[in-house]
């Protein structure tokens, strides 16, 4: 029983932080897009940031 308690604590850890880093990735992505844009506005950077945001 301990030990099955014990795997589903380390599962939800897991999920915790995957889902946390995920949303990280994507607001890192979204800024760097964002920086992009600012930099360049140039059209074919705007609609490849916005496919590999959708992604």
């Amino acid at each position: 029983m301990k030990k099955m308690v014990a795997k589903k604590v380390k599962k939800t850890a897991q999920l915790r932080r995957g889902r946390s880093f995920s949303e990280k990735s994507k607001a890192g992505k979204i800024r760097k897009i964002k920086a992009s844009l600012s930099k360049h506005h140039k059209k074919k950077n705007i609609s490849k940031g916005w496919m590999f945001w959708k992604k």
